[in-house]
């Protein structure tokens, strides 16, 4: 008998009791649930491809059962079955649903654990085999982690008396991108909006930007979660989440005299890079001054240091469902 994990009821006995439940945390069978990697290596060469290793660790490698580091089988079969082409084969087989639940309902902490998430950082949390249904209903429950973890969506290590949680390959970070935009629009769709303020970010269109923008805010089921300048951070980066194959997104890295909100960096030669400071103003009115002084803080505090080339520094205000954007375009040095 086979399954993710142990959900229960609360206070309702089962009829089956005394059963041994290996989960994801067992050392027991853990080398039995995906491909290692002498295996993924024998793979690639014994269909001509030697090479294509790296790029399939790339995108399959990360799970972790018990003691064992895995690569998904699935998707590895698939990946050589489609001559060697990436794409998300094992996210392709379900809903992937419990990510947009978890968007829908964070609270502010579990906003900040998805940025650092999808950043390619780690969160701490406590893992348990066993929830009930009620834990999964909370708003904000860290239930959800563990649910999470269970079925794929994070690797769980040991680390203390905790689990360190991270999106465990490339794979996994295109569903968490894809469910995240999808979440955002939870009545409309909001693909075509994104997609055309990533291509706006690339070239400096500022009115495309604002238009964008304020398609996807006005998609938003409620104006109550966009109350602080995280949130706006949050969302921006998410969407600009769409850009990753193309190009290098993060935040909240130190620069210069300061930590920048977002940067963006072309894996385009020659391409500008891109530096974003997010505002939220009191007043509409302030919107525009706020954008500006976004500039004006990216200069001061020198996020641009060590770009080479030419960059492009947005400043991006944000009341409520309204948005201002001031650009300015700058060289770098060679």
């Amino acid at each position: 008998m086979t399954g993710i994990m142990q959900i229960s009821k609360e206070s309702i006995f089962s009829g089956l009791n005394n059963l041994r439940a290996d989960s994801i945390l067992s050392a027991g069978f853990d080398d039995m649930f995906g491909f290692t990697e002498p295996e993924v290596r024998k793979l690639c060469a014994d269909f001509g491809s030697p090479e294509k290793f790296a790029e399939a660790k790339e995108w399959y490698d990360g799970y972790r059962f018990g003691n064992a580091d895995l690569y998904n089988p699935w998707s590895i079969l698939m990946y050589v079955s489609e001559k060697f082409t990436p794409g998300k084969y094992w996210a392709g087989t379900s809903g992937n649903s419990i990510i947009a639940d978890l968007v829908n309902n964070v609270d502010h902490d579990m906003f900040g654990d998805l940025k650092i998430l999808e950043s390619g950082g780690s969160i701490s949390a406590d893992i348990e085999m066993s929830v009930t249904f009620e834990g999964l209903r909370d708003p904000g429950g860290k239930d959800i982690y563990s649910v999470l973890a269970a079925s794929g969506y994070l690797r769980a290590e040991m680390d203390g008396g905790h689990y360190r949680l991270t999106i465990p390959n490339r794979e996994m970070q295109k569903v968490y991108c894809d469910a995240v935009i999808g979440a955002l629009g939870r009545f409309r769709d909001v693909r075509k909006p994104v997609d055309g303020f990533c291509s706006a970010v690339l070239k400096g269109d500022v009115k495309a930007m604002e238009e964008s923008l304020q398609n996807v805010l006005d998609a938003l089921a409620s104006i109550r979660i966009l109350d602080s300048e995280h949130v706006y951070q949050m969302m921006v980066l998410m969407m600009l989440a769409r850009l990753r194959g193309t190009c290098e997104v993060d935040s909240d890295h130190e620069a210069g005299d300061g930590y920048y909100d977002i940067r963006v960096l072309s894996l385009v030669p020659r391409s500008p890079s891109i530096i974003i400071e997010i505002k939220r103003c009191r007043t509409a009115k302030q919107a525009e001054t706020a954008a500006k002084a976004a500039i004006t803080q990216i200069r001061d505090r020198r996020y641009f240091s060590g770009l080479k080339g030419e960059a492009i520094l947005y400043g991006v205000a944000f009341f409520g469902k309204k948005t201002k954007i001031a650009v300015e375009r700058i060289s770098c040095g060679k």
